[in-house]
């Protein structure tokens, strides 16, 4: 083989090992992007479910304080009817009627509290969906460029394997070249 021969095999080798490890790292780096994103993925799945647990208990929590608040103005409607009818008794009265004012208040105080941490737990959820649909739009670009560069990957392999067949036509193009010089004639110092 020629000097020129060796030379182009020694840098296409050399461009086959750089295109094989560009490739290499460049498809492992997606592959872990990739792998990152689904583990992402499944944990705002499990925070969805939780934060949609604390919601439905949150809920259940407004509905009963609502029944309650419910309850509460029925027996303060029975109190107050009952005051003007038992006079004797009005001091007991007054005493339950302040007990279930307060604690009227505080169920009030309770919903309140519910209703703001719906709304927080409701923001919060639609933020989650908010990243999650930005995160399955981002892995679908990831997945296009992995095609895009296996794409590539067989683009430069046809071009190699072109290349190769050029010097191999180069090569026997020179042989056959030395060959036609006479015998007794200096041959050029390629053929040597």
């Amino acid at each position: 083989m020629s000097v020129i021969g060796k030379s182009i095999n020694v840098v296409l080798a050399l461009l086959v090992c750089l295109s094989v490890a560009g490739v290499a790292g460049a498809t492992l780096y997606y592959q872990y992007s990739v792998e990152d994103l689904d583990q992402r993925n499944e944990q705002l799945r499990e925070e969805n479910a939780e934060l949609r647990s604390d919601l439905e208990e949150t809920q259940s929590n407004l509905r009963s304080a609502r029944q309650r608040v419910q309850e509460l103005n029925e027996s303060l409607q029975t109190t107050q009817g009952d005051v003007s009818e038992v006079s004797d008794t009005l001091r007991s009265t007054e005493s339950q009627l302040n007990a279930t004012e307060d604690e009227l208040a505080r169920a009030r105080s309770d919903l309140r509290e519910a209703r703001e941490q719906v709304e927080t737990l409701e923001s919060q959820v639609s933020d989650l969906r908010s990243e999650n649909r930005e995160l399955v739009d981002e892995n679908e670009e990831l997945q296009s460029d992995i095609r895009a560069l296996e794409d590539d990957i067989e683009d430069l392999n046809d071009r190699i394997e072109a290349l190769e067949d050029e010097v191999d036509d180069l090569e026997d193009d020179l042989q056959r070249a030395c060959n036609s010089y006479p015998a007794n004639a200096t041959q050029p110092s390629v053929c040597s």
